[in-house]
């Protein structure tokens, strides 16, 4: 049974990590757009904030103003999204009484201060803080509404936080030093990367789209999308000059039991012209063009550019052959048969 390629676009938690200098109303507003799109039930949904511990409150202060201008209110709001069945409506009230059960700060940013009635699966916008990595938000993919943040003390504990962890299907960084972003997307690895905004990557068809390590295999959209379900078949069409099936005395590929010599000559080494600096020929009557006869040469041109070609007294039968199984020989030396090297 053969084996096919597999594409997989699975999720995981995607990261948001604000620098420092990022002005936290734009972040807020920009991470909501993510997070608000079907009440965060989307595989790229932003899942968790890094951001500096002295930065902490004002991003949720921040935070709390954009979600409130966006939802003004919950119960009869044609805008915010039912959770999608009662079982996980469950699941996500279990993770917010998990948190808080570990000591957590649970903010649920209610406008209007409303009572949800009972039967609507709507779960308002809710804030963690104080989180820790034994809490389930924090080892679950939430897709919810749930915006656990984790304090640091710097960028780099930040950016180890993620590297440390299973690569997400997004990776959101908010910083308008470019150079910096561009040191970020160089050291950490995702499936997909955004810089300053969250899921717009998506619908971008001039890229691939897809996920990395535990959050899927593989990539597709526009042209990659048909590059990626589509079968390559490869077709040769051979010369009619030349195949390695007329040019070989013996079958291909031999396996004589011959040891080769690399012969150097030092002194060639340093000169220009046609004399040899390196000479291959075989060693042992097993072999089917006999002992001792020579194959290539390595000669220093004129101008100085390395020259490989068929040494003198090689027939053409032999030159070909050795050509035509011995590819990339110009790089490295590499013979069929045990090799020795000298």
């Amino acid at each position: 049974m053969g084996s096919g390629s597999v594409t997989l676009e699975l999720g995981g938690k995607s990261t948001r990590v604000i620098a420092d200098e990022y002005p936290l109303d734009k972040a807020a507003a920009r991470i909501l757009l993510g997070k608000g799109v079907n009440a965060g039930q989307t595989c790229i949904a932003p899942d968790y904030v890094l951001i500096s511990r002295h930065r902490q409150q004002a991003f949720v202060e921040a935070w709390t103003k954009a979600v409130s201008q966006r939802y003004p209110t919950l119960a009869d709001n044609p805008d915010v999204t039912w959770i999608v069945n009662e079982r996980h409506f469950n699941r996500i009230q279990a993770l917010i009484e998990d948190a808080r059960a570990k000591g957590a700060q649970v903010l649920q940013i209610n406008p209007a201060q409303e009572t949800i009635p009972a039967g609507k699966r709507i779960i308002p916008m809710t804030v963690i803080t104080e989180v820790s990595d034994d809490m389930r938000v924090m080892q679950e993919e939430i897709f919810g509404p749930i915006l656990p943040i984790r304090a640091v003390d710097s960028m780099p504990e930040a950016l180890a936080y993620v590297k440390d962890r299973p690569r997400p299907l997004a990776l959101y960084y908010f910083d308008e030093d470019r150079a910096r972003a561009e040191q970020v997307m160089t050291e950490t690895i995702s499936g997909g990367a955004c810089v300053n905004d969250t899921v717009v990557h998506l619908a971008n068809f001039n890229m691939p789209f897809g996920g990395s390590g535990d959050s899927g295999a593989g990539a597709y959209h526009g042209f990659w999308g048909f590059s990626e379900f589509s079968h390559k078949k490869s077709v040769q069409f051979q010369s009619r000059w030349f195949s390695p099936g007329e040019w070989s005395p013996s079958p291909i590929p031999p396996r004589p039991t011959t040891t080769w010599n690399g012969q150097w000559d030092s002194s060639a080494a340093n000169q220009r012209g046609s004399r040899p600096i390196f000479s291959v020929h075989s060693r042992g009557s097993a072999h089917p063009h006999g002992s001792g006869v020579p194959f290539f040469s390595l000669t220093a041109g004129a101008a100085g550019q390395l020259q490989l070609r068929p040494a003198a007294g090689c027939n053409r039968a032999a030159a070909g052959f050795h050509a035509a199984v011995l590819p990339g020989c110009s790089r490295r030396f590499r013979f069929p048969g045990r090799t020795r090297r000298s």
